[in-house]
């Protein structure tokens, strides 16, 4: 494979990385919310606000992220976003208390709004590199293996640790669920 070649794919990965990161944040959150309010001692309110800052500031956001992306470049803005979504990361981890989760959250948003327009805008430049659609399908078919197989190693174990917790079947825990809504 030549220089160029390899760019093209190395491309493509960072950008299929960063959706990702952006995309499993909600589903990580919904699963971590019992733990994050026993942790933190959040009220239900709080919860609300850990999933809703984010959203909130994600939809807020992405008009003038674009912006900035079309004023200083689409580059630079999904490079900043990406340190900026991390920095996040970070200080979700770290937060002391529920109101420093929910100024991280709103980073998150923030970071999560520019990427997610810069990634879609770089995608279109990225696919002109690729002249052989088969090139990409090939892609796309092994970045949906290869995240299934990532979410099944992560979801399935919490799933049996929670059956194994209450002692029940992991059929019970979907019927339980049911029945509380």
């Amino acid at each position: 494979m030549d220089a160029l070649g390899a760019r093209r794919w190395w491309g493509l990965s960072a950008l299929t990385l960063a959706v990702l990161a952006v995309g499993l944040d909600g589903t990580i959150l919904s699963v971590a919310l019992p733990t994050l309010a026993t942790d933190l001692h959040a009220s239900t309110a709080d919860l609300q606000w850990f999933v809703s800052a984010y959203t909130l500031v994600l939809a807020a956001a992405l008009l003038p992220a674009g912006l900035l992306g079309d004023r200083y470049g689409r580059k630079k803005i999904l490079l900043g976003a990406l340190l900026l979504f991390g920095t996040g990361s970070l200080a979700c981890a770290y937060a002391p208390s529920a109101g420093g989760f929910i100024a991280a959250r709103v980073l998150l948003g923030l970071g999560a709004a520019a990427q997610q327009l810069g990634s879609a805008s770089l995608l279109g430049m990225v696919r002109t590199a690729f002249v052989d659609g088969m090139d990409v399908m090939l892609w796309v078919c092994a970045a949906i293996a290869v995240a299934g197989i990532v979410l099944a190693l992560v979801f399935l174990p919490g799933r049996a640790a929670a059956a194994a917790a209450t002692q029940a079947e992991p059929a019970a825990l979907e019927d339980d669920v049911v029945a509380q809504r």
